[in-house]
């Protein structure tokens, strides 16, 4: 053995290519130490000794994918066996040891978690502070709320960082209790309705029946002796015959919809009558109402009277016939859409007709009408600047343009094809700029400006390739520490056909250097050359690399938001093997999914939709996040002081397990009542309170009841029926 310890630092996790078995290499960013095992791999020391961990075996005949929580199920090879855990039966989730921290191919080794952080995993399915439960219907998977009974419910850790690949989770297996495992009860011969009750005796609450415990039942009891109220005892639990004051949740017969006589009136009942609610009705039919004074102006009901009253000296949107001297907002110069062109936008936009021109246009090609055409014309008739054919002047062929200025040349009239419908065509040609007119009654003409210069042809080159050192492209290349590397663009001036210049994207010539130097393999400083083909080349630059240091402004990492700032900021190397931070310059590598890239902006006032589409106007705070993509997406909360408004629902239409619809019921193979649960949402009352809003319509087939026997012993659950009404079925 030797007796020297190796070590090397870097600002990064090490690969295994950069260590020899049994060295150190010290994380100088975070603070962590790692080394080479014998097989290979590189171990994070300081997080082991954080961790409880064990090395298990999978025999289950299939792939046990990572981050998923396992059992043991047996033992071989003197390791446990692992089996996907699942909370829906006592042998798959009491032994619940762990989660998996790698996928293990059936028939191989691999390592489970049972305490500490589990990292690198895929947690993008929740937000951080998610607790995590073991799922009753999804064999190793995850719930985020406790599983009910008769399912099991074991705890398996807390999300504390959402990500698609380097999420993180911390475990804690806690698996939860039966009744008869606690170490002071002890169950025997279950019987249905036995009482817990406690033996002095034993010291154990044990389960006995009511006759045992010498309980008379509630139904029909059977006295013996003399049975006697004691003196002074009071009768004030039960209400009086006439004018009772009920308490709790009193219930009663529901009476048919039709019924009209001094019956009690249940819940049931009256919304059985059909009556709007007077939060968000939705009416049917024919609704009438008042109708209000032509100046009104209030929440009262607008009537369709009411509206034609107050629209009749409006134009309607469809094809309206204006009157005096309407007005429009003049548009800019340029500007190719559906918007209304002004008289003013027309006259900074068209040229005026060209009243001498030597020569005659001669018609070369097809046209979609059959159209008299003329060298000029009057261009108050104007309405159209759309053209399907092209001209001859004085035996010079027109070059004609699309919009997106792609440059039609017909040199006779073979080949004719015309532009799509919707795209404008121009011409230029010597001493002239000529656009193809057609106005009210069908002719076409020709008009335009006379020009002494004849512009060159869209594309001719001016200079280039120039190469833009401030907009990068990922070059396909990672650097010595595994930071990707970008590489600079080129870009050709070349003329805009008008007498202007524009630019276009280009390949760099064979040769430019297209980056700053790097280190890359072995330490050894690097810079890219382009290959003539728009590809990049690795161009060896000198050993070392300077001491194996990135150069200054090497990107580390992605772009990160600093609360003392208020803004986002890039770490970069500083040249000397450590890093410092600075501004983010807005390129590529882009904030993580997540990143908050805008301070929050508070008080703000607009409608938000509630999770069942419905619209509210309300005041919120919200702050930007990052998409991962260069983007960023909008997370909102309601204003301090300020409440959701009432109705709001935060919940989707679904059955409240806790709430009995008692209109219909079952009975179950003991006689009790089985109520289906109540279909609505979670909704708020306006004043910082939440309520269940009952109401809405279940689907056909969705499920409203645990599973249980019926009174004709079949097993099955009770489900929507899609009209109000239920059905049990096996």
């Amino acid at each position: 053995m030797a007796n020297t310890i190796r070590h090397k630092r870097g600002t990064t996790e090490p690969t295994a290519g950069v260590l020899v078995t049994g060295e150190l290499a010290i994380n100088t960013g975070d603070g962590n130490v790692y080394t080479k095992l014998d097989d290979g791999t590189v171990s994070n020391i300081l997080a082991k000794s954080q961790k409880l961990t064990s090395s298990v075996r999978n025999e289950t005949g299939s792939t046990i994918e990572a981050f998923k929580a396992v059992y043991i199920s047996g033992a071989s090879s003197n390791k446990p066996l692992v089996s996907l855990a699942q909370a829906n039966s006592e042998s798959t989730s009491s032994k619940t040891f762990g989660v998996t921290m790698a996928s293990i191919a059936t028939g191989n080794n691999g390592e489970v978690i049972s305490v500490g952080l589990l990292e690198k995993v895929d947690t993008s399915a929740y937000t951080a502070g998610t607790q995590l439960w073991l799922s009753p219907t999804s064999a190793g998977g995850f719930v985020t709320t406790a599983p009910t009974a008769p399912n099991h419910s074991v705890f398996i850790g807390t999300v504390t960082y959402s990500h698609a690949n380097n999420g993180k989770v911390e475990i804690r297996i806690q698996n939860g209790y039966e009744l008869s495992e606690l170490h002071n009860v002890s169950i025997t011969s279950v019987a249905d309705k036995d009482i817990i009750s406690y033996n002095s005796s034993t010291g154990l609450y044990e389960n006995r029946t009511a006759s045992a415990l010498g309980l008379a039942p509630l139904a029909s009891p059977t006295f013996t002796g003399t049975v006697t109220i004691p003196a002074g005892a009071s009768i004030s639990g039960f209400a009086p015959l006439a004018s009772p004051a009920l308490t709790g949740t009193p219930t009663a017969p529901t009476a048919s919809s039709a019924t009209n006589t001094t019956q009690i009136a249940t819940t049931a009942y009256v919304k059985a009558q059909a009556y709007a609610t007077l939060a968000s009705p939705t009416f049917t039919g024919t609704p009438s109402a008042p109708t209000a004074a032509t100046a009104t102006n209030t929440t009262q009901v607008a009537t369709t009277a009411y509206v034609k009253s107050n629209l009749a000296n409006y134009a309607p949107l469809a094809s309206p016939t204006l009157t005096g001297s309407p007005q429009a907002p003049t548009q800019s110069t340029g500007l190719d859409s559906n918007a209304i062109a002004t008289t003013a936008f027309v006259k900074k936009n068209i040229r005026r007709p060209v009243s001498t021109f030597s020569g005659s246009f001669t018609n070369m090609g097809a046209f979609e009408e059959n159209v008299a055409y003329h060298s000029t014309g009057d261009a108050q008739h104007l309405i159209t600047l759309w053209y399907s054919g092209y001209f001859n002047v004085n035996g010079s062929v027109i070059m004609f343009k699309q919009s997106d200025n792609t440059q039609m040349d017909f040199n006779d009239g073979t080949g004719y094809t015309k532009p799509p419908n919707g795209n404008r065509w121009y011409a230029a040609f010597p001493n002239a700029i000529v656009f193809a007119v057609k106005n009210d009654v069908n002719d076409w003409f020709i008009f335009g400006d006379l020009i002494s210069t004849q512009y060159p042809a869209y594309g001719t080159l001016i200079s280039g390739p120039t190469i833009d050192t401030t907009n990068t492209v990922y070059s396909g290349y990672t650097d010595y520490y595994g930071n990707n590397v970008y590489a600079y663009t080129a870009y050709n001036t070349v003329e805009n056909g008008w007498g202007g210049t524009t630019t276009v994207s280009t390949n760099a010539t064979t040769g430019t250097v297209m980056s700053g130097d790097f280190t890359y393999s072995s330490g050894d400083t690097y810079n890219l050359l382009a290959d003539g083909s728009g590809g990049y080349t690795l161009n060896f630059v000198s050993s070392g690399g300077g001491g194996g240091y990135d150069p200054y402004g090497t990107k580390v990492g992605t772009p990160y938001w600093d609360n003392s700032y208020n803004a986002l900021y890039q770490t970069i190397a500083d040249g000397n093997g450590g890093t410092t931070s600075i501004a983010w310059d807005g390129f590529a590598p882009y904030p993580a999914y997540g990143v908050q890239v805008s301070t929050t902006t508070y008080g703000n006032a607009g409608y938000k939709n509630d999770a069942i589409g419905t619209s509210y106007y309300v005041y919120y705070d919200y702050t930007s996040y990052a998409d991962g993509n260069g983007g960023s997406y909008e997370s909102w909360t309601i204003s301090s002081g300020s409440y959701y408004p009432s109705g709001w629902a935060f919940t989707n239409y679904a059955f409240n397990t806790g709430v009995p619809n008692t209109s219909y019921y079952y009975y179950d193979e003991y006689g009790s009542t089985v109520y289906p649960w109540t279909w609505g949402y979670d909704a708020a009352d306006g004043m910082g309170n939440t309520y269940f809003n009952a109401m809405g319509t279940p689907p056909y087939g969705e499920p409203a009841s645990y599973y249980f026997t019926d009174n004709n012993y079949n097993y099955g659950r009770i489900y929507a029926d899609g009209n109000n009404g239920f059905y049990f079925a096996s």
